[in-house]
């Protein structure tokens, strides 16, 4: 595995990129083909009206080392077609920031900052892992379904909850599922999880959603200073 893959599968455990699952609900049944695919496409058409996004989250680690999961708090932004922000801690611990083909990740307490220049990654598996970033907003069904097979899909009365699988074998290999619960009313993401190889879980819940409202450009953005230790991945940083 690449230094960069190892990174992605890390961050993963430690802020959840991106995107976006479910378990330890009650379910109703499991939907035939014909009710899956139709709850599928009435997600991702209502996806397509999505600009902006933003909520609290409440994110729990399940790891196979400790016999207790361990419990973050903090917050998510999320501008189309590729802008992100989430922090987790109060005050902020952990900061990944991603604005196009450029990701951050902060320390804020250590002033620590690591880049990462996407379109230097090539093809493999640290460029599939970042197409799941963004997975929680699918920008279309063509290329949703070009990235994940949809495993199975349930409802209870509150939601719609779809277990899927990457399409890529690296990315399987270390990620070998995933879950999105979607509100039945609203259709907005409300919870997430990824299930890593070795069985522990990450799982975030997302409250006090607010859909379409205006995002100032700044949350975007790093605005560090010369006390930051900085180190980058790719091309140098522009001046």
């Amino acid at each position: 595995m690449t230094s960069m893959a190892k990174f992605l599968t890390m961050r993963f455990h430690r802020l959840g990129r991106l995107c976006c699952l479910v378990c330890g609900v009650l379910w109703s049944g499991i939907l035939n083909s014909a009710e899956k695919d139709q709850l599928v496409t009435e997600w991702l058409s209502a996806a397509k009206s999505l600009q902006t996004w933003e909520a609290q989250v409440l994110q729990t680690r399940y790891l196979k080392a400790f016999t207790q999961p361990l419990v973050s708090t903090g917050k998510v932004w999320f501008a189309t077609p590729n802008q992100f922000r989430w922090q987790l801690g109060e005050p902020v611990q952990s900061l990944a920031l991603r604005t196009g083909p450029e990701l951050w990740v902060l320390s804020p307490k250590l002033r620590r900052a690591e880049h990462y220049q996407l379109d230097s990654l090539g093809n493999g598996p640290a460029k599939d892992l970042m197409g799941l970033l963004d997975m929680g907003f699918p920008k279309d069904e063509v290329s949703f379904r070009k990235q994940f097979r949809i495993i199975d899909a349930s409802t209870n009365a509150n939601s719609w909850i779809f277990r899927m699988e990457p399409e890529s074998s690296s990315v399987k290999s270390m990620l070998p599922e995933l879950k999105v619960e979607i509100a039945a009313g609203t259709k907005q993401l409300i919870a997430t999880e990824l299930i890593l190889k070795d069985g522990s879980r990450l799982r975030n819940e997302f409250k006090e959603l607010s859909r379409n409202s205006k995002i100032s450009t700044d949350l975007f953005t790093t605005n560090l200073d010369a006390k930051w230790k900085i180190t980058t991945s790719g091309p140098p940083l522009k001046k």
